[in-house]
């Protein structure tokens, strides 16, 4: 582990993919979905934000396999909204597999964010794919938020106490304690839904060609921590905005 891995708390802010390292599409036919995804994150209806994800995943971004739905459809069952699993090629050129794991917090929702919560959630789907005999290099963990996502030094969720920790730092205990159960290298990545459509489309047009099965470096290079520039050699990252060739 390197210095700035080791510091990877530090300068968290608002990091920004860079325009000139992004290659879109200048026209993208789910452009209309994403849209409609934002206007939906941005209501107060969390199943109707975690539906429309969903949705989209399972339509549109089909080089994503053992896709689950958990959320509302687990009522009762403490189990993060989404997972899956992306294709990838390891660092030796062999096939392996990314976990990736989503909440969604639609609205303000994000505010009362409780990283204990959380943790038990994520546990429960990582056990879910160990009891299928999924194999993955590394999990990959997305609070999906609308606009409402705090600074790095901001509120952390609701509980108000000289003791009460602030997002980044709930971020930094998921990393922690998935990293800790897993053994596997773990990310954990906060997008506004600005950020997020962005880097939505950014993965359909990268892997909709029709007979891509498996992610690269070369078909996908900000993927997983691929991109330095994307992951900032950090674990934890807070995604405001990702500059895009059509903002």
């Amino acid at each position: 582990m390197g210095i700035e891995d080791a510091n990877y708390v530090d300068n968290i802010g608002s990091l920004h993919l860079d325009s000139s390292r992004i290659d879109f599409i200048e026209d993208c036919d789910i452009q209309p979905n994403l849209d409609r995804l934002a206007q939906i994150a941005r209501q107060s209806d969390g199943t109707a934000y975690e539906n429309a994800l969903f949705d989209l995943i399972n339509q549109h971004l089909t080089v994503f396999r053992n896709r689950q739905h958990y959320g509302t459809q687990a009522t009762g069952q403490r189990l993060s909204d989404i997972a899956f699993t992306a294709p990838i090629k390891n660092s030796d050129g062999q096939d392996a597999n990314i976990l990736v794991i989503i909440e969604c917090k639609a609205g303000n929702a994000v505010r009362a964010f409780d990283e204990r919560k959380e943790r038990d959630d994520i546990i429960n789907v990582v056990n879910r794919y160990n009891e299928q005999h999924i194999d993955y290099a590394g999990i990959w963990y997305w609070v999906a938020d609308s606009d409402a996502l705090p600074t790095e030094g901001a509120h952390g969720g609701s509980r108000a106490s000289n003791l009460s920790k602030s997002f980044a730092e709930k971020l930094n205990d998921l990393q922690f304690t998935i990293t800790e159960l897993s053994r596997v290298p773990t990310i954990v990545t906060a997008f506004s839904i600005t950020a997020l459509t962005t880097y939505l489309r950014y993965l359909y047009q990268h892997t909709n060609n029709g007979h891509d099965k498996v992610i690269t470096k070369l078909t996908v290079p900000h993927f997983w921590r691929w991109s330095k520039h994307f992951m900032h050699l950090q674990y934890i990252t807070i995604h405001h905005n990702l500059n895009s060739l059509n903002q």
